[in-house]
C-alpha cells in the first residue's frame, strides 16, 4: 500500500528506539516529531478512501513519538501495542488481503497511540539541566507547534475513521441506500438494498423448498450464510468459495470424508450478491459466476441428479 514509504517508517522507529536516550532531548525530539508529522501526511494521502488504513499510518507515526517521550507508559504499550501487533501479524498470515485485514490489529494499537501522543505533549515541559530561560522559551514555542500538530493528527484520524465507516459499506451499496430490513435468517435485523433483499429472500425460499432436510448441500459460488440457514450440513471442504479446490484436492477430501458428498447443489445466478466499488473494495457485478469444474459436472451426471430451474439459479438434487 505505502510502498517504499513504509521503510522510512521502519527506519524512524528503529532509530528512535535504539538512540532514544540521546534523541529525546529538547529540541531534537521536537524536530524529529515534526519530521514524523510530515511523514504522516504522506501516509494519510496514500491512505485516502481506504477503510482502516489510517490506523496503520497512525501506528507508524506514533511509535517514534512513544520512544521520544519523557514519560513512557510501558503498561499501556505491552497491553495494546504488543497484542495488537500480534493480532495484525496473525491476520496477515491467515488472509490474502494483507494490510486491509491487518488494520484490525492496528486499530487496537491506535487506541494506545492517542495516549502516547498525549504523554509526549505532557512531558514537553521537561528540560535538561543547564538550559537557560531564553532557550526554554524558544523550546516551549516549538513544543506548542508540535502539540497542535499532534492534536490535529488525532482529530483527523478520528474523523476519517467515522467518515469511512459511514461511507464505505463492505460489498453492499452506500449507507444511504440500505433502507430495507432483513426479517429472517442469519441476516435478520441487517439493512440492505431492495434488490439485495429480494435476492436474499429468493435464496431463502429455494433453501426452504430444496435444502431443509437431511443430508448435505453445496452452494456455488459464494453463499456462506446459506449453510447457516439450511437445515442440511455442508457438502464441501469450506463454506466459502465453491471454486477453492481443484479436482485432485476434492478427490482426496471426499475419499477421507465420504459422508460429506452433497445431496443437493444450488448454483446461483452470477449477478446475485453483486455490488459496486466502495473505497478499497472493487466492484463485482458477477460474484457468483459459475466456475464449477469438470469434477462437479461428472458428479452430477454420475449421481443422476435432476436439474431444476429456480428464481435464483439452478438446483441439482437426487430427490
Amino acid at each position: 500500500m505505502y510502498g517504499r514509504w513504509t521503510y522510512i517508517g521502519y527506519g524512524l522507529i528503529l532509530l528512535t528506539f535504539a538512540f532514544q536516550k540521546f534523541l529525546k532531548k529538547k529540541p531534537l525530539a521536537d524536530i524529529i516529531v515534526a519530521f514524523d508529522c510530515c511523514y504522516f501526511i504522506i501516509l494519510a494521502v496514500k491512505s485516502y478512501g481506504h477503510t482502516g488504513y489510517i490506523q496503520a499510518a497512525l501506528v507508524l507515526f506514533s511509535l517514534p513519538v512513544f520512544f521520544l517521550s519523557q514519560k513512557k507508559n510501558l503498561r499501556l504499550f505491552f497491553l495494546f501495542v504488543t497484542w495488537g501487533m500480534i493480532l495484525a501479524v496473525t491476520y496477515c498470515f491467515t488472509s490474502s488481503d494483507f494490510l486491509y485485514v491487518m488494520a484490525i490489529g492496528f486499530f487496537i494499537v491506535a487506541i494506545a497511540c492517542i495516549c502516547f501522543m498525549y504523554d509526549y505533549v505532557a512531558g514537553s515541559g521537561t528540560f535538561e539541566p543547564g538550559v537557560s530561560e531564553g532557550e526554554r522559551g524558544y523550546f516551549r514555542g516549538i513544543a506548542r507547534i508540535v502539540a497542535v500538530s499532534l492534536s490535529l493528527i488525532a482529530l483527523y484520524c478520528a474523523c476519517v475513521t467515522v467518515g469511512l465507516r459511514l461511507s464505505n459499506v463492505y460489498r453492499d451499496a452506500p449507507l444511504s441506500e440500505l433502507s430495507c430490513k432483513i426479517t429472517k435468517g442469519p441476516g435478520k435485523g441487517l439493512y440492505t438494498t431492495k434488490e439485495h433483499l429480494q435476492q436474499y429472500n429468493e435464496i431463502c425460499d429455494v433453501i426452504d423448498e430444496y435444502a431443509d432436510g437431511e443430508g448435505r448441500v453445496l452452494f456455488s459460488k459464494v453463499c456462506p450464510w446459506g449453510y447457516l440457514y439450511s437445515g442440511m450440513g455442508c457438502g464441501y471442504p469450506t463454506t466459502w468459495r465453491a471454486t477453492a479446490y481443484n479436482a485432485d484436492q476434492l478427490e482426496s477430501f471426499y475419499s477421507l470424508n465420504p459422508d460429506n458428498y452433497p445431496d443437493v447443489i444450488i448454483v446461483l445466478d452470477e449477478e446475485y450478491g453483486s455490488y459496486d466499488a466502495a473505497g478499497d473494495v472493487e466492484d463485482d457485478h458477477n460474484p457468483n459466476l459459475d466456475e464449477m469444474n469438470d469434477y462437479w459436472k461428472d458428479y452430477i451426471r454420475d449421481r443422476g441428479m435432476t436439474e431444476i430451474q429456480v428464481s435464483c439459479g439452478k438446483v441439482y438434487t437426487t430427490k
